[in-house]
């Protein structure tokens, strides 16, 4: 069993709602960001995601990450670890995303 995934949300007075992830994100770990964004960030009009402490997502986190663009506009900052760049690379979903290497300019 890999690190255990953790996201902890900060909404900012603008409305805007920071969402750090960190850890494994799979199958097993399924709902996590979906949970976290339908409880503290549900009322943001915008959230940015930031990757930077992932260790591991496959393509259920993914799929979570597209479910939550549906709703509000997705930022995912960074960096995003290779792997999971490359999930997003093969699968042509990078492209649906605003990317941000760099979280403080997200």
């Amino acid at each position: 069993m890999g690190e255990l995934p953790q996201v902890v949300v900060r909404v900012e007075p603008d409305g805007t709602a920071v969402v750090v992830c960190s850890g494994e994100f799979d199958i097993d770990t399924g709902g996590t960001l979906a949970r976290a964004c339908a409880g503290d960030a549900a009322d943001a009009k915008v959230l940015i995601v930031d990757l930077g402490l992932v260790t591991f997502g496959d393509s259920s986190f993914l799929n979570e990450l597209l479910r939550v663009r549906r709703q509000r506009p997705v930022i995912l900052a960074g960096p995003i670890p290779a792997q999971f760049r490359k999930v997003l690379e093969m699968t042509g979903a990078l492209a649906l995303f605003d990317v941000r290497e760099d979280p403080r300019r997200a």
